[in-house]
């Protein structure tokens, strides 16, 4: 949310509604998937993750972090972090980074995840002309594209995560980190 603005990522791609909006204090109780006025309207999905910042994010941000897990102890305007991943189907969902705990209610419930997080690094690249591309030693991770082929048209983010994937794919079953890669240029 910026004073003009509030832009919504769906899988790093952003939707804007350019309605001014004022300055979020904080200072009412946290709520996650239900509207709070009392309309009525529940979310009806599944939510892996969420950080709650006194502060827009950028694209960038937005886009690099989004298969990251950490703890964000020193993340500039962090005011709230939340994994749902505690053992067991109720209690509260911790704040990894402060004391801001929810509360479970009504039919809200944990699930194992499949969502592809963990701790590692990423990086982008634009990617409109063919060749190398190199998304950095933490990354590590290259790709080439032919010439005449398609090309992304834009950017691409990488990102290394640093554990087993949760089902295996036909990769080397000894390493211990799997990429990646999303397209978000104008070429699907």
């Amino acid at each position: 949310v910026d004073p003009g603005r509030v832009t919504v990522y769906l899988n790093g791609r952003a939707a804007v509604d350019n309605t001014p909006r004022g300055a979020e204090e904080f200072d009412m109780p946290i709520v996650l998937g239900v509207d709070p006025n009392g309309t009525g309207r529940y979310f009806n999905g599944l939510i892996d993750e969420v950080c709650i910042y006194k502060r827009a994010l950028s694209q960038a941000e937005i886009r690099e972090q989004m298969h990251l897990v950490t703890l964000h102890a020193s993340a500039p305007g962090l005011k709230a972090y939340y994994q749902f991943n505690e053992p067991g189907s109720g209690g509260p969902a911790l704040d990894r980074s402060g004391s801001i705990h929810l509360g479970l209610n009504a039919d809200a419930h944990r699930a194992l995840s499949t969502l592809a997080v963990g701790p590692g690094f990423s990086a982008r690249r634009t990617v409109t002309a063919p060749g190398s591309y190199y998304f950095g030693k933490n990354v590590g991770l290259e790709f080439t594209t032919a010439t005449g082929g398609m090309l992304p048209g834009g950017e691409v983010c990488a990102t290394r995560i640093d554990l087993k994937p949760d089902a295996m794919p036909g990769a080397d079953p000894a390493s211990r980190s799997y990429w990646i890669v999303r397209n978000y240029g104008q070429n699907a």
